[in-house]
């Protein structure tokens, strides 16, 4: 019998404490970045995408005050923190960085909620994956929210906003 074919999801934690970090220049200026890694659903369990097409995969912004009033830039999706690679996993990872070049998107992404929405989509992620209650150190001691990655735009834009007017309490919506 065929296995079913993997689902997958960008991942945010409990109030995106772990994606999102901000910082201060060393003149006071107000900056941050959102990386939002991807999770592989198993049985209804969310788990790494270990060894996986998507593991160490983020889509990641950055903002600044200094620049276009707070507005995330720098769009990108990247693998991170890889601290080792063999052949096989070069192959997998260039596999999906040459479908990301490759993409055709149907317009110009307005924000960075709406970018992670068309690459996801690009390389077949279709969920977003929150986590509602509980913290632990490993997936399945959380409880999460499952939801179409048509979602994802307003989450993640709408988190970045809170984030930049948190930093700047004298903002205007980002």
């Amino acid at each position: 019998m065929k296995e079913p074919k993997p689902v997958y999801g960008l991942y945010l934690s409990k109030n995106a404490e772990h994606e999102v970090k901000l910082e201060t220049d060393y003149d006071g200026t107000a900056r941050g970045t959102m990386e939002v890694s991807v999770v592989k659903l198993e049985n209804g369990k969310v788990r790494n995408d270990s060894h996986g097409p998507f593991d160490d995969l983020v889509f990641r912004c950055t903002w600044s005050e200094k620049l276009d009033d707070g507005r995330p830039y720098a769009w990108e999706v990247e693998y991170r923190q890889v601290y080792a690679v063999d052949l096989a996993n070069a192959e997998r990872m260039l596999k999906v960085l040459r479908k990301l070049h490759r993409a055709k998107l149907p317009l110009q992404p307005a924000t960075f909620g709406q970018y992670a929405v068309l690459m996801a989509r690009v390389l077949g992620i279709g969920k977003l994956v929150q986590c509602t209650e509980k913290w632990g150190s490993m997936y399945t001691e959380m409880e999460h929210r499952v939801d179409d990655i048509s979602m994802a735009q307003g989450v993640l834009d709408r988190t970045i906003s809170e984030a930049y007017r948190k930093q700047k309490p004298e903002a205007v919506s980002a």
